[in-house]
């Protein structure tokens, strides 16, 4: 049986009833706007949980488990640091490597056109250590480290190389299409075996195993909180730092549709779910609506994200791996 088959079981809840064509073919030109709700489920700045744990406060298993993830979750600059986007880090066949969605950089449904010169790029490893407080720019070395990228990245790009459609075109009737929606960049230089500041190894994030071929009818709860998927990532207008929040998600038409805030700039923010005492990638936070105070039952306007399965299955077809 198909994914399609084993998902469509998910219309009944809600969810099912909002296909991902459907989601982008109404608004394509408020594709990658903001989301909150009103279910008194608030994102927290990672580096208040740092101030928790190093005020002695004892942190749960799970809160542990999210400072570990927010370190190897970072941002991505080009353009000479007029443009970012959220990243996170990931091992492939041996060698480290940004995760990024591709509308951030590219600005046409072919790839061809960047939405600017892609002129400089980089990754800061260790944005979930900015505290706001300290001002911009951040005084400390290791806090504003700026890795190289090197080279080209890699698309999962089926287009002929005719003419470019824009991604904000309404007129045109097509938009990017979700699952094609990431870019991989590899780094210049190894940051997964860095010593942070409180003696553990960076490490690298794992991607939850499951593949397109056995999604399973998977439902992310509040309670218990080891139940919840968690989104980390930056929102550009929350200004320097690093997010996280625990919330209800769900999975339909392959993609992870999720009830976590988002604003504008969330875009690129890791999926995460909890397993084995750590955080594995359950998919990447794509695009969300304008609507803002949301009720949790309005599930045909949740925020949704490319699910991990799909990008490590387009690694695997270039005889790639992620460890």
């Amino acid at each position: 049986m198909g994914v399609a088959q084993r998902i469509a079981g998910l219309a009944v809840a809600g969810i099912g009833c909002m296909t991902a064509g459907a989601a982008l073919a109404e608004r394509p030109d408020r594709l990658w706007l903001a989301a909150t709700f009103n279910d008194g489920n608030d994102k927290e700045a990672v580096v208040d949980l740092r101030a928790r744990k190093a005020r002695g406060e004892a942190l749960t298993a799970m809160e542990e488990a999210i400072l570990v993830a927010a370190a190897r979750t970072g941002q991505m600059t080009w353009c000479d640091g007029k443009q970012s986007g959220n990243a996170f880090l990931v091992r492939i066949d041996g060698r480290d490597a940004i995760i990024t969605s591709a509308h951030s950089v590219f600005e046409d449904i072919h790839f061809r056109k960047p939405r600017c010169d892609l002129s400089d790029p980089g990754y800061y490893a260790n944005i979930s250590f900015w505290d706001p407080k300290a001002g911009i720019p951040h005084p400390t070395d290791f806090v504003r480290r700026k890795v190289p990228l090197s080279g080209s990245p890699m698309l999962n790009n089926p287009y002929p190389a005719d003419g470019a459609v824009s991604l904000m075109d309404s007129s045109a009737g097509v938009v990017i299409q979700a699952s094609l929606d990431f870019a991989v960049f590899f780094l210049a230089e190894e940051i997964s075996t860095d010593i942070l500041p409180d003696g553990t190894i960076r490490g690298s994030h794992s991607f939850w195993d499951v593949s397109a071929e056995d999604v399973p009818l998977m439902r992310w709860s509040l309670t218990p909180p080891e139940k919840s998927l968690v989104l980390i990532g930056h929102h550009k207008s929350d200004g320097p730092g690093m997010w996280y929040q625990s919330c209800m998600a769900d999975i339909s038409n392959e993609l992870v549709y999720h009830a976590c805030d988002t604003l504008v700039g969330a875009s690129s923010s890791v999926l995460l779910t909890y397993h084995n005492n750590e955080f594995v990638v359950a998919g990447m936070h794509i695009r969300g609506t304008e609507d803002l105070n949301l009720s949790l039952d309005q599930v045909s306007k949740w925020n949704f994200g490319i699910g991990a399965w799909t990008i490590r299955d387009f690694l695997s077809s270039q005889n790639m791996t992620v460890e």
